[in-house]
């Protein structure tokens, strides 16, 4: 992987969207050494929204609303769109795990933690997300996969660990691609072998591990209690595994402003420019006490927030409810856990921002049906 650097000026992300090649990008995406955006920790944390992106492209290549970017990035959308409707699915299963629940671990061992298990694509993709803070989304993939069905591991653990050193963590979508993977989301599990990686990543090659066999091998243990174990080859010097923070060491103190009438908030899912001058920076401590983040994470939440607020909380839910009992807020609504209780408060008023696509108010049993009603409507309103 090239090195991954996300400066948060606008700058920067205007230059990635110059970049960007759809063409290619739909020809090549699923190679790790493929045509990628790099754009989503700026989609997640609302420096850019996916609506703002399709009219760019739009504009530059005339290219289609049912185009394979535009379908990709719909992904984030429809998971969004799925969460808000099925909020347990952060914790529970949707569908029955293909072996017993109980069976899967729930604490992931030092081989995996360490990038040892020995298998160069794993190894790989721990390291680069320790590092980078990123990874391609078929590393992704492939890395839930390995943990999940060959390792026995929850896929809520691992959903958890990987959240935690991920720039582009979006709990919608990193959970529940967790659960599409664990086979929890469609009732059909994602496995891949050494082939697979040998064909999207020619350049790390797996042939003689335990991934090395076919898929009718591999099933059986994705469908067995019994989990692999590392491969007997040499170690490696363990990985460096970044520190996880709740916030408490990070966000600097600063006083609370002066209120009178109404104040307006950005939080960690809203850092974009405003009509508005932001009074402050919200950070709610009970989510990054549930749901920690690495030094990357939280350097470039902070670098863009302080950039943007006058000030920065770091409040309790209520403290911050007692706050602002008297005034009005303006802040964007969000689904993130604790974030979402404030925006539904009677003296809240929604800072909106336009979606991608008109999503009808109703259930989907799958992204294609997602993906066919949003296109339908599209097709109605021209």
């Amino acid at each position: 992987m090239n090195k991954v650097f996300f400066a948060t000026d606008y700058s920067n992300i205007l230059e990635r969207l110059n970049d960007i090649d759809p063409r290619a990008y739909q020809k090549n995406r699923n190679y790790l050494d493929g045509t990628v955006s790099k754009l989503s920790p700026y989609i997640t944390h609302g420096l850019i929204s996916t609506a703002e992106i399709n009219e760019y492209l739009s504009k530059k290549f005339n290219i289609a609303g049912d185009h394979k970017f535009i379908q990709e990035l719909t992904w984030r959308e429809y998971f969004l769109h799925f969460l808000k409707r099925n909020p347990r699915a952060l914790k529970c299963s949707i569908r029955p795990t293909i072996i017993k629940e109980h069976l899967y671990k729930r604490k992931i061992p030092s081989d995996i933690l360490e990038g040892n298990t020995r298998i160069p694509i794993i190894d790989y993709s721990i390291r680069s997300l320790y590092e980078y803070g990123y990874l391609h989304n078929h590393a992704r993939m492939w890395l839930a996969s390995y943990i999940v069905h060959y390792r026995k591991i929850s896929w809520q653990t691992g959903a958890e660990w990987m959240y935690g050193y991920l720039l582009d963590g979006d709990l919608a979508s990193n959970h529940l691609s967790w659960q599409w993977v664990a086979g929890t989301l469609t009732g059909k599990p994602y496995l891949f072998n050494a082939e697979n990686v040998a064909k999207y990543s020619p350049n790390i090659h797996c042939n003689g591990t335990q991934i090395d066999k076919p898929y009718t091998e591999l099933g059986k243990i994705a469908y067995s209690p019994k989990a692999i174990n590392p491969e007997r080859f040499e170690q490696q010097n363990p990985a460096l595994i970044p520190l996880l923070h709740n916030g408490m060491t990070k966000v600097p103190v600063t006083k609370k402003p002066q209120i009178n009438k109404n104040i307006v908030v950005c939080h960690p899912w809203s850092l974009f420019e405003n009509d508005e001058p932001y009074d402050a920076g919200l950070f709610i401590q009970e989510f990054h006490n549930e749901f920690q983040w690495c030094d990357k994470r939280w350097n470039f939440v902070l670098r863009k927030m302080e950039s943007m607020a006058k000030t920065i909380l770091f409040l309790s839910l209520n403290r911050f409810i007692e706050y602002t009992a008297h005034v009005e807020i303006k802040i964007s609504p969000t689904l993130n856990p604790y974030y979402n209780l404030i925006s539904n408060r009677a003296n809240c008023v929604a800072i909106n921002r336009p979606n991608l696509h008109e999503v009808p108010e109703k259930d989907f049993k799958s992204f294609s049906q997602f993906w066919k009603a949003v296109q339908s409507q599209k097709r109605q309103s021209l």
